[in-house]
């Protein structure tokens, strides 16, 4: 009933013909105006093309034949994007100059051939697919008959396909017929519900949706109409419509290719960079400001790590190059050195000619009274000696990063000064909203000096966590023994320090003794150390993530890496701070280099590297970007945009990265409105309070338990067709996702154990509407972990790869359950579902995890027939379970050598399993390489080999139990933990 062709291709091309003016032409006829498959053009129509568009310049027929045959002859991405940008020369004799060719007129739109096909063929000329000839990408759109974007499409209703498979496919196609691609610009994914889209070659993790409505007419809506209309019968829904008109109307379109498209290289690697929606939104706004409006000035409020560098970047391009602005001058301004670095090396990787870095306040002052017109980057405390400069061009567009820092101080008063007639544009993820410091004010007060612009731009947290650029991060306050009552902390921090600025705060840590004293007891320092170093090993280290911990003083960073070479060992953790003159000998072991500390910073971004944990005072809490960092512990008082610009180091999206964590140990974030004194309404749906949540989740349950009033729930069919007939699909989805973000994030705390049931049920609800609606699998990637758990348990949807965290079923958990009403059936319930919730995720890593499984179904088993009490017998299993968890953590040697050790433990029978598992450890290593798992010749001589082993020994041993006959099922049971541990 459903397919790609009729429901979301043919609608695309439908949209893009009828309405953005793509001339559409079959596949089959393109094909007659090609001289071969292998040749991605459409050879007519660029022909055509080039002469119209470089007539001027003399080309003409003679010389064409000779450009497209250079053309085909590029063999990269980024020489033909140089083409494409009209950055490329020919030389049409060779006693004359070479004139620069025009493939796209940018200028003026009209003059090119924007064309549509689809089912396009294209030789595979790399590899091989299934004995196929020929690629047919589904959608190919050319702009003067070169292949600029390739769109492939899904359809919901077939199971597993979406967008995802979709990027997967070209991922194939990209591999096996590169020469569609060497032209490309970028790719589109779709399965007709969401488009993404990302530059040619990129991973499924930089394909991202277009949310901008730019080049989206005013009557759009009643263009959906005649597009429902003409469609009627089809059962489409254009959900992608608005990302259609804003991607590929003709004037973005062409934008998009010339501006907004970078090859970075760092270390011989290049990598293709497209913009996102934010950035391109941004750019234009500041360029049309600049071209075109009164006011000269604007802030750029776009949340951290959207990627504001790269918006920079694409901005102070589009401006150098803008016909109105007469070579321009554009200064990107930072606070600090690192931030200086950090931007020169984005400008310099990306190749954006004419860019200049301003090494000395000697430099910059020579540049400016040079009058030069190019891209200079310089620190804002260079202006420090630019009093006797006067700059007073209009054509000088400044660009400051981190405005809400750097905007405040002397030097800028000193730069605004000299740039008398500058225009000034401030990025900042964090400005500051007061009387007297105040971003807003700064960067967006109207000519007439009444009235307050906002903002420019804004990108804000929730849009970017929404659009996955950034993760959401939780927060949790850590109580222990060693922290000062709550009430008392509080008047701390509203007494002495709300109204201080850094400079008074770090005066009155020295002078405020009872607080100093508290935050640097020794015994408290050692009890966060063990409490973090515990953390870290159960929850942060296991799933491949770092930590960052901030210390109160860069004593306090001594002393609790310290304790931690004790707890967990010296080569895990490493300290960076600034020394000082006066250090003490314990202070100077790490007085680094700012050579050393950038290779302490390099390795720790590196996941395989051991250094895991960054302890800091105040160094690395802003303009640091290292996405493998999850979690930071939090032991210093932080306030304003420093706070939030800390916490955001834990906010970048990283493999299976559900969210960042703030371990809380001293309060702060507590009443995080006192200590950001912030005024974004968005903040605090970033920071999450689970305190708060535990309140909220029973609201939640009731509001989704409301929606089927009146009906009888324990009927399911009646619940479908009630959600049906009222038309309850959005309210249902809204409710159940806020529901389900909130469990998750309490997740394993025991207090869900009194709405496991209602959550269950409503689980059900979700899954069984989706399956009925989209005739598929439910896309179990959109649920986080515990809900994969959860659907595991009770719901027979199909294999789930991703595993559950694991909850340790300890004494205080039968103590909670030891406290609930005395109904023996609960009790049991719920100790056999959390002991199986555990072997779950253990099942198959260890033997001894499949035995406690088998028992567990067993003691299910016999109550199932007789009716039993199994209570004290779950109790023992979970004793048995718990020492089998801290056995595997404390085993101290590989966890494949552990497995076969337990195997002969259980099948040998034997007390002393280490002799005979250490001979098969080695009879199993003198066989491995990489890839060996592929090899079934390897595998079948393991196996061999481990029969052997176990012979021999058993001639030498005659006393253990295993007989000749149990060797092939040993060795059988044994090649299950050896391919997946070895």
């Amino acid at each position: 009933m459903y397919s790609e062709l009729k429901n979301v291709e043919i609608p695309i091309v439908t949209t893009l013909h009828e309405k953005l003016k793509w001339d559409y032409i079959s596949s089959t006829e393109i094909d007659k105006l090609r001289d071969s498959y292998e040749n991605p053009f459409i050879t007519s129509i660029l022909i055509e093309s080039i002469l119209k568009l470089n007539k001027d310049k003399g080309v003409d027929n003679s010389h064409v034949a000779s450009i497209i045959h250079k053309l085909k002859r590029i063999e990269s991405n980024e020489e033909f994007s140089k083409w494409l940008k009209g950055e490329k020369s020919f030389k049409l004799n060779q006693s004359d100059k070479a004139v620069t060719i025009k493939l796209i007129d940018f200028d003026d739109p009209t003059k090119n051939t924007y064309t549509i096909t689809n089912q396009f063929k294209q030789s595979i000329t790399h590899g091989v697919i299934e004995n196929e000839k020929h690629i047919k990408p589904d959608i190919v759109l050319f702009v003067n008959g070169i292949p600029t974007t390739v769109i492939e499409c899904k359809v919901l209703s077939t199971e597993d396909s979406t967008w995802y498979e979709g990027v997967k496919q070209l991922k194939r196609y990209q591999k096996h017929s590169p020469l569609l691609f060497i032209p490309n610009c970028f790719n589109v994914a779709t399965d007709g519900h969401i488009l993404k889209y990302a530059a040619t070659g990129s991973p499924s993790k930089y394909f991202f949706e277009w949310k901008y409505d730019n080049g989206i007419p005013p009557e759009f809506d009643e263009l959906q109409s005649e597009f429902y209309k003409y469609l009627e019968g089809n059962e489409y829904n254009p959900f992608i419509d608005s990302a259609i008109y804003g991607l590929f109307n003709h004037q973005s379109y062409l934008d998009l290719i010339q501006n907004f498209i970078v090859f970075e290289t760092d270390d011989n690697v290049t990598i293709k960079k497209i913009a996102r929606y934010q950035q391109f939104r941004a750019t234009n706004k500041i360029v049309n400001r600049v071209a075109d409006e009164d006011m000269k000035s604007g802030l750029i409020w776009h949340t951290q790590g959207s990627g504001k560098s790269l918006t920079m970047l694409f901005t102070a391009w589009k401006l150098r190059k803008h016909p109105k602005l007469n070579n321009p001058t554009v200064l990107i301004v930072v606070d600090r050195k690192d931030l200086d670095t950090q931007i020169s090396g984005t400008f310099i990787s990306a190749k954006l000619p004419n860019t200049k870095r301003a090494n000395s306040i000697r430099e910059l002052r020579q540049k400016l009274l040079d009058d030069r017109r190019e891209v200079i980057i310089s620190t804002v405390f260079k202006f420090s000696e630019m009093k006797d400069i006067l700059v007073e061009r209009e054509n000088v567009i400044v660009l400051i990063d981190e405005a809400h820092r750097s905007q405040e101080g002397l030097n800028a008063i000193e730069m605004r000064g000299s740039l008398k007639n500058a225009y000034f544009f401030g990025f900042t993820g964090t400005p500051i909203d007061r009387s007297d410091h105040n971003t807003h004010r700064n960067f967006g007060l109207f000519p007439d000096g009444k009235k307050i612009e906002r903002y420019l731009d804004l990108y804000n947290i929730r849009q970017s966590i929404d659009d996955g650029a950034t993760v959401p991060v939780h927060y949790q306050l850590r109580n222990s023994k060693w922290h000062l009552d709550g009430v008392n902390l509080d008047k701390i921090i509203e007494k002495e320090y709300a109204f201080l600025n850094d400079e008074e705060l770090d005066t009155l840590r020295e002078r405020a003794g009872t607080y100093s004293t508290f935050m640097q007891k020794p015994e408290r320092l050692k009890s966060i150390a063990e409490d973090l170093s515990r953390h870290f090993k159960e929850h942060t280290e296991p799933n491949g993530y770092k930590a960052q911990v901030v210390c109160f003083t860069r004593r306090a960073c001594v002393t609790i890496k310290n304790h931690l070479d004790e707890l967990i060992g010296s080569e895990i953790s490493d300290i960076v701070f600034t020394g000082a003159q006066n250090d003490d000998d314990e202070l100077r072991k790490f007085h680094y280099s700012s050579e050393e500390q950038k290779e302490i910073v390099r390795r720790y971004k590196n996941p395989d590297d051991p250094l895991k944990i960054l302890l800091v005072q105040s160094m690395l809490l802003t303009g640091f970007d290292a996405p493998v960092e999850q979690v930071m512990y939090l032991d210093r008082p932080l306030r304003d945009h420093t706070l939030l610009q800390a916490i955001a180091r834990t906010n970048r999206p990283y493999l299976n990265k559900q969210c960042g964590l703030i371990i809380d140990y001293c309060g702060i974030l507590k009443h995080l409105d006192k200590a950001l004194n912030f005024n974004e309404d968005e903040i605090e749906s970033c920071l999450i309070d689970f305190d708060e949540l535990k309140k909220k989740l029973p609201d939640l349950v009731d509001q989704f338990k409301n929606i089927f009033n009146g009906v009888e729930i324990s009927n399911l069919w009646k619940c479908l067709k009630h959600i049906e007939d009222h038309k309850l699909e959005t309210r249902l989805k809204q409710t159940y996702k806020e529901l389900q973000v909130t469990y998750e994030t309490i997740a394993p705390d025991p207090f869900l154990l009194d709405y496991h049931d209602d959550y269950k049920w409503a689980t059900e609800i979700m899954v069984a509407w989706n399956q009925m609606n989209s005739n598929k699998k439910p896309d179990v990637s959109d649920y986080l972990a515990s809900t994969r758990q959860l659907i595991q348990e009770h719901i027979d949807i199909g294999k789930i790869n991703e595993t559950a965290p694991i909850f340790v079923v300890d004494d205080n958990y039968l103590r909670k359950i030891n406290e609930l009403p005395p109904d023996r059936e609960q009790r049991e319930t719920l100790l056999e579902k959390r002991i199986r919730a555990v072997l779950r995720v253990k099942f198959g890593t260890l033997p001894v995890y499949k035995t406690l499984m088998e028992r567990l179904d067993s003691i299910v088993k016999q109550k199932e027939e007789s009716d039993r009490d199994i209570f004290e017998e779950l109790k023992k299993l979970t004793g048995d379970l718990n020492h089998a968890i801290k056995e595997e953590d404390a085993m101290g040697v590989s966890k494949g050598e552990f497995a076969l050790r337990q195997l002969v433990t259980e099948k040998v029978k034997i007390d002393d399993p280490i002799e005979l598992s250490t001979l098969l450890n080695d009879a199993v290593e003198q066989h491995l390489f990489e890839g060996w798992q592929t090899q079934p010749t390897v595998q079948a001589e393991i196996k061999r080999d481990i029969i052997l082993e176990l012979a021999k020994y058993a001639k030498e041993h005659p006393e253990i139990s295993i007989q000749p006959d149990d060797y092939s099922s040993f060795s059988q049971e044994a090649m299950k933990y050896v391919e997946k541990l070895f």
